[in-house]
Formats: structure tokens, sequence, C-alpha cells
């Protein structure tokens, strides 16, 4: 597949030069792997920061997998954190939910193999964090106030204390 540009917009064409994306798109990229384009339209900068309201995963047989009017990352180990609206999720390489997008914060572990998912209890300073494997299922209750990366198999979490002094840190295997 190959990105091309026509009348100031992007699309993607295949190696016959048939449009397999239309050239309606602000910007497109390459993903992770090269395998997936992800195609970007509505663009603004707010705040330096880069906004979309429109974002198309397409696969590498030109197969739009995921759209809509949300903020997304390119796929690395065969997942995609996706913003919609307020809250994240994560999406595969089908454009399915593995994780719906019901949390406001969740990061991806530097070996793709495990999510760290945030909830923002009532009454509670900060998120309280909860450790998924990469099929989107929860491996711990959101009882913890910090999470590090996993370092040698464990990653480090500290659990929630009225005061510095009270809050107490431990470890967790890659099973939770």
């Amino acid at each position: 597949l190959a990105h091309v540009r026509s009348k100031g917009k992007w699309g993607i064409i295949n190696k016959k030069g048939e449009e397999v994306l239309p050239s309606e798109y602000d910007y497109i990229e390459y993903g992770s792997t090269a395998k997936q384009h992800i195609a970007y339209k509505g663009y603004s900068v707010y705040k330096g920061e880069k906004k979309y309201t429109t974002i198309a995963y397409v696969n590498s047989k030109g197969k739009k997998i995921f759209s809509g009017e949300v903020k997304g990352e390119p796929f690395s180990h065969g997942t995609a954190i996706i913003k919609k609206g307020v809250n994240y999720g994560v999406i595969d390489t089908l454009g399915k939910w593995v994780i719906e997008p019901i949390y406001p914060h969740i990061t991806k572990s530097e070996q793709g193999n495990h999510f760290k998912v945030a909830t923002k209890p009532k009454n509670t300073v900060g998120y309280l964090w909860a450790l998924a494997d990469k099929k989107g299922v929860l491996l711990t209750k959101f009882a913890y106030r910090k999470m590090t990366e996993f370092h040698s198999g464990l990653i480090s979490v500290q659990l929630p204390g009225k005061t510095p002094a009270k809050r107490k840190y431990g470890y967790l295997n890659a099973k939770g």
C-alpha cells in the first residue's frame, strides 16, 4: 500500500493503483510495523498538542479496521490505545475492543504484554491502578496508587495510605 496526496488530502492506494482509502485525510502515518496505517482528519493544534477529530486504522490489505471520532496511537504489540471522549480503551488489529473505553487512563507495558488501567474513585486524590493482561482481563483489583514498569518479571506497586509514611510498597509478578 502507498500513501497518495490528491487536492491537498491524503489517501491510500494498493499495488494496482486502486484507491482503498479515499483522499480525504489531513495526514497518514505508518503504524509500528508499516503493515498498519493511521489516517487523521480534522487536524488542529491546541496548546501544542495535535488534535484530530477522526482517525481511521487501515490494515495491510487496505481494509479499514477501525474509525471514529477518537484520539489514538500507532499499533504496538498488536494493540493500540484509543481515547474516545474523555476515556481510554484498547483495540486489537481487527478493530475489536480489547478494553472498552471506560477508563480515565491506560498505559501499556514496554513489553506489550500488560496494561496498567486507572480508575478515579469518588473522594480519592489521584487514580487507583489495576493490572490487565494483553487480552484485557483484569489481573488485580483497582488497589494501587502507583505502578512502575516490569523489571526482571516484577512490577513495583504502591498501596494507598493517608500519609506518605502509611503507604506500603510491594511487587506483583506477571500474573498479578
